[in-house]
């Protein structure tokens, strides 16, 4: 009994110093160090916090005049532009004793919260600027997102609009009006209670199921979008015509995360649990190619099939700052801790295992 609790402490004891440095190199390939939790907000009655923010006032339209590293930006004011004038926001990704561990947001509308309720926040464009991270419209109506590149882009309101960008999307619960249109796609959620949004002549590109947990349209009636595994999961589909719509309707599943769990594991957890008011949802208008965002057109090229699509076969609609990049080294370095805590672990019970029974 003695010798397991004593290999149990030593395995305990040895996690602890891997895990930090584990932690540390993820941030390792980023150019500035984790100096905190920052915001520069644009207050109610319109002023800037701090005044010595990178940012210019021209009535209301508020200009990024330089990237901003390890930051967020509240808004807290309506009937604003957001001018990123092409510079980037590299978000904050640690604070406070280097542990813990913030969302990754770059831009956030923020509503006028009261003891007797919220008032929403209105009329805010934010357009022309990159976010290593994500863009949060928290209790927003009539917002509008466009020429922005960012991780994820999720919204809590209603009649908002995204355009013209590359990003995931997410739209929350009891959120409805919303439309999608013209956009690079990379990943997908829609909560459930999401009404009357439209998402149209965007590409995507998922790398996993997407989570689609309401009905919503895919279409605007007589053209929907390019979704990057089409021809694979249809390949007898063909255009109709010239119209660059394919014949035949892309099924997206409504599915609960257990069966998207199920999916990645191979079957690890035995389970089908599908929601119970499941409808089948589809884009009755799938486009058979991308379309061009740069021209607003549908490409005339076939996109190259394959079984794994990646976000950088989409076609690009903006420039800006790549996101960082961990070195090789430090992924390979971080992948042979892991390998070596995980040996010495095996080491330790293979030794105790043997020194039990020499004892015996």
């Amino acid at each position: 009994m003695k010798y397991k609790s004593l290999k149990v402490f030593l395995v305990l004891a040895i996690l602890p110093l891997a895990l930090p440095l584990l932690d540390d190199l993820a941030y390792a390939g980023s150019p500035i160090a984790s100096i905190g939790y920052p915001q520069i907000k644009i207050n109610g009655d319109g002023s800037i916090t701090p005044t010595d923010a990178p940012i210019t006032r021209s009535g209301n339209i508020y200009t990024l005049t330089d990237n901003l590293l390890e930051q967020t930006i509240v808004i807290s004011r309506n009937d604003i532009v957001l001018e990123g004038a092409g510079h980037c926001i590299d978000t904050p990704k640690k604070a406070g004793a280097g542990l813990t561990i913030y969302n990754r947001i770059g831009v956030q509308v923020s509503p006028d919260e009261y003891p007797d309720g919220v008032v929403y926040r209105k009329n805010i464009t934010i357009r022309n600027l990159t976010v290593l991270g994500n863009i949060e419209i928290y209790c927003g109506d009539y917002c509008k997102i466009e020429n922005v590149r960012a991780e994820n882009i999720h919204i809590e309101g209603s009649f908002n609009t995204i355009i013209n960008s590359s990003c995931g999307v997410g739209l929350s619960t009891n959120t409805g009006n919303n439309l999608i249109t013209k956009n690079n796609i990379t990943s997908l959620f829609i909560s459930y209670g999401c009404y009357s949004s439209k998402f149209y002549l965007n590409n995507f590109c998922l790398s996993e199921y997407p989570a689609v947990l309401s009905t919503i349209s895919w279409d605007n009636g007589s053209m929907g979008n390019f979704w990057s595994n089409y021809t694979i999961k249809y390949p007898n589909a063909v255009e109709l015509g010239n119209s660059g719509i394919g014949n035949t309707q892309y099924t997206i599943e409504k599915e609960h995360y257990a069966s998207q769990l199920e999916r990645q594991y191979g079957g690890l957890f035995n389970v089908t649990f599908m929601s119970l008011d499941y409808v089948p949802i589809v884009d009755r208008f799938p486009l058979m190619y991308p379309y061009d965002l740069e021209n607003d057109k549908i490409a005339l090229s076939i996109p190259t099939a394959t079984s794994t699509p990646s976000p950088t076969q989409l076609p690009t609609n903006n420039t800006g700052p790549e996101p960082p990049r961990t070195e090789p080294f430090l992924t390979t370095l971080a992948i042979v801790i892991v390998v070596l805590v995980a040996v010495a672990g095996v080491s330790l019970l293979v030794y105790f295992k043997k020194r039990k029974k020499d004892e015996t």
